[in-house]
């Protein structure tokens, strides 16, 4: 494993923008003005990011003025029960290799193309992109969040995203989160990175346990976009605290604040996969 914990925290925080978060509206990082650059943080952090502008000039404002803002905080009483169509998880091993998305966030690119990685909802079918990681969960539950998160994007051909959210608590050592920072770079700066092949499905409750809360919602970065179908898992998976310390090494904080639900329904899975 590759020394992540004597690595200055200062070096593993330098921003880049990538395909996925500029597909999103992330802003020109190669200017660090703080009205063309956003962090997680300080004068340019969540609560400026309707103030931050793109490459073509234009505001964020989605991020303050949209009325379907995720991340939010899911409590008994904002939930609708129901017996929902299971997720169809069509994962399958297959080559990934680590990436820092800038602004904090580190994750997994799929290297295939296509990648044969792909979730079915309701007869959509929704292509795995990439998966990042955050620490601690962006979502809360009854107004906790959990110790981190691993977050599965997908897009289908319409160009609409769905989310996957398996959150992560403290407790037993995790042998596929060990794989994971085993190929986690130590510094943004290293400029060749192997890739590996990998089970994305062991990142996933068992088959019995994945209920999930869903919702309409937006991604978590600027611009904010609302084109965003989140689907949270019920039951989190485990890692060990020393796991998440190595998580909280280089992104701890990558998350944005929880927004307001206003009038969503979020709706409770009754009955998990089997």
């Amino acid at each position: 494993m590759l020394n992540l914990l004597k690595k200055p925290l200062s070096s593993m925080l330098l921003v880049s923008t990538t395909l996925i978060l500029s597909a999103c509206g992330g802003g020109d990082s190669s200017s660090v003005s703080p009205m063309t650059t956003w962090s997680f943080s300080g004068s340019n952090g969540p609560e400026f990011w309707h103030l931050v502008v793109d490459r073509n000039g234009e505001p964020y404002t989605t991020c303050k003025y949209g009325q379907r803002q995720s991340p939010i905080n899911i409590t008994a009483a904002s939930l609708s029960p129901l017996d929902l169509p299971n997720v169809d998880f069509q994962y399958q091993p297959t080559a990934v290799k680590s990436t820092t998305l800038g602004f904090g966030i580190y994750g997994f690119d799929l290297q295939e193309e296509p990648t044969h990685n792909a979730i079915v909802v309701n007869g959509v079918k929704s292509e795995l992109q990439q998966i990042h990681l955050h620490t601690p969960s962006d979502h809360q539950i009854d107004g906790k969040p959990y110790d981190g998160a691993i977050h599965f994007v997908h897009k289908d051909t319409t160009g609409a995203y769905t989310f996957v959210a398996v959150l992560l608590q403290v407790g037993a050592s995790n042998e596929n989160i060990a794989t994971l920072i085993d190929h986690l770079p130590d510094s943004v700066l290293l400029a060749e990175i192997p890739e590996f092949s990998f089970d994305l499905t062991t990142l996933l409750p068992p088959e019995s346990q994945r209920a999930s809360y869903r919702y309409s919602g937006s991604f978590t970065t600027p611009a904010c976009a609302e084109n965003v179908n989140w689907i949270i898992m019920q039951t989190p998976i485990e890692f060990s605290q020393k796991q998440l310390a190595v998580f909280q090494t280089l992104f701890d904080g990558n998350t944005r604040p929880i927004q307001q639900l206003n009038d969503r329904t979020i709706e409770a899975d009754t009955t998990p996969s089997i």
